[in-house]
This record gives C-alpha cells, structure tokens and sequence, in this order.
C-alpha cells in the first residue's frame, strides 16, 4: 500500500513536468497562459496543483498511518 500512494504522488507531480514539455495536461495550460501573459490563470492553475498535492499528501499520510 505505501509503495502505490508513493507512486500516486509521485504521478501527481510529475504531470505538471510533463504538461510543461509537450504532453498535455494542467502543464500545458500553464504554459499556455504564460505566453498569453494570462497571469491571473497561471495562479489561479497554480493554486489548484497546491490544493491537489496537499490534500493527496494528507490523504496519503493518514492513510500511512492507519496502516502502522
């Protein structure tokens, strides 16, 4: 069980790296609006990855530890 919330977060993040370079994604529509000079998107998608990874380590923690 830890190994598949290990690789849960770690897919989470890497989709970001993948989005920046080509593959699609929420990285790709920050990088999008980056080049529209669409700031007000980029934090708004900046905030949402924050949200995403804090709540998936949250989760992941309380699930670790209710399996110790």
């Amino acid at each position: 069980m830890g190994i598949c919330l290990y690789r849960l977060d770690e897919n989470i993040r890497s989709s970001l790296v993948l989005g920046f370079v080509g593959a699609g994604g929420i990285g790709f529509q920050i990088l999008t609006a980056m080049n529209l000079f669409q700031y007000q998107d980029v934090s708004l998608l900046l905030i949402i990855i924050f949200v995403i990874v804090l709540s998936a380590e949250r989760i992941s923690a309380a699930l670790r530890e209710g399996l110790a």
